[in-house]
């Protein structure tokens, strides 16, 4: 079990991931709302075909689409997803990170 530094994590790279969820280009929009839902994570990528990333999805992404009055069953992860990239490095300072996702809507 990994322990958490003395002071607390600092950097997004002290931060270990542990789902590997990953969605698919034309996956349908409800089996990604009750994958995020049935794993307890907010939110993954989503690759192409050759497993590049072309966007990412999360649950405020599936309850915005919801609030809209659309319906999940009929969307695929294209039509929920964000398209913006943030890019940050392990060194990158969580509290910076934060501050990213908050301005790009993640």
């Amino acid at each position: 079990m990994e322990r958490i530094p003395v002071g607390g994590l600092k950097t997004v790279g002290q931060i270990v991931a542990t789902n590997n969820l990953m969605f698919h280009a034309g996956q349908n929009g409800l089996a990604i709302a009750v994958a995020l839902l049935s794993t307890h994570t907010a939110g993954a990528p989503v690759v192409n075909g050759k497993g590049q990333y072309v966007g990412f999805v999360n649950e405020f992404d599936a309850m915005r689409a919801l609030d809209a009055g659309k319906d999940l069953a009929k969307l695929r992860a294209e039509d929920i997803m964000r398209k913006d990239r943030l890019v940050i490095s392990p060194a990158t300072k969580i509290a910076h990170a934060a501050k990213m996702m908050g301005s790009t809507g993640y």
